[in-house]
């Protein structure tokens, strides 16, 4: 997609937010963006996250904005300390 975020479930993509300008914005009109990121969000929750605003939590945690915590596959990983946190904390 050359950016954004898509829910796959049992191998077909139920939802996806397309951000193709360097991975974070869309030329796509507000409305469209509205509706994707709401689907996204919602079929988010459908599988079981429970955060409010999963995508904004994502984008969040793995951004710079956050400077001593990181999200990666294996979990969070706190960089003041060097604590890998794991996927619970």
């Amino acid at each position: 997609m050359g950016g954004g975020a898509a829910v796959v479930m049992n191998g077909a993509v139920v939802a996806e937010w397309r951000a193709e300008i360097g991975g974070i914005q869309t030329r796509s009109p507000l409305s469209e963006v509205i509706e994707q990121v709401g689907a996204v969000n919602g079929a988010l929750r459908d599988a079981g996250c429970t955060l409010p605003n999963p995508i904004l939590s994502f984008e969040t945690l793995t951004g710079a904005s956050i400077p001593h915590l990181r999200i990666y596959p294996g979990g969070y990983y706190r960089l003041k300390d060097g604590v890998a946190l794991g996927l619970e904390w």
